[in-house]
């Protein structure tokens, strides 16, 4: 299942168990997003955070983002890829990465994760049980 939300100065809170593609566009809004599975998480922001818990991680995120920060829980993570470019921004992670290519590599790389951002954050923790 394919989902897609879009809001201007408003909060969305978001839960579906096992979606193949989700879509956020936000000016000015927040998003709190929990899933059991998702396969891409495609996410355009003007002025607004994403909080967003899965107990699987996707294989795909690309984020983009003027102002405003991306907060990923991760449940089971076999190992992700990611690259970041900013201005402004950050880049914290729980999961423990080398640096390859210019990207941050997690066990296996195998899903992919990107990031553009002017004055945003990115931050990859754990999920807790």
């Amino acid at each position: 299942e394919e989902v897609s939300i879009e809001t201007v100065d408003g909060d969305v809170r978001f839960g579906g168990e096992k979606l193949t593609e989700l879509n956020l566009e936000s000016v000015d809004g927040e998003f709190n997003v929990k899933t059991g599975e998702l396969f891409s998480l495609d996410v355009d922001t003007v002025a607004g955070n994403v909080q967003f818990s899965s107990e699987l991680a996707p294989k795909e995120v690309d984020f983009n983002s003027v102002d405003g920060d991306l907060i990923m829980e991760l449940g089971q993570v076999s190992g992700f890829s990611f690259k970041m470019e900013t201005i402004s921004g950050a880049f914290n992670c729980e999961f423990e990465t080398t640096v390859k290519k210019n990207r941050y590599v997690y066990g296996t790389g195998e899903s992919e994760y990107k990031a553009n951002t002017v004055d945003g954050d990115v931050t990859i923790c754990k999920k807790t049980l």
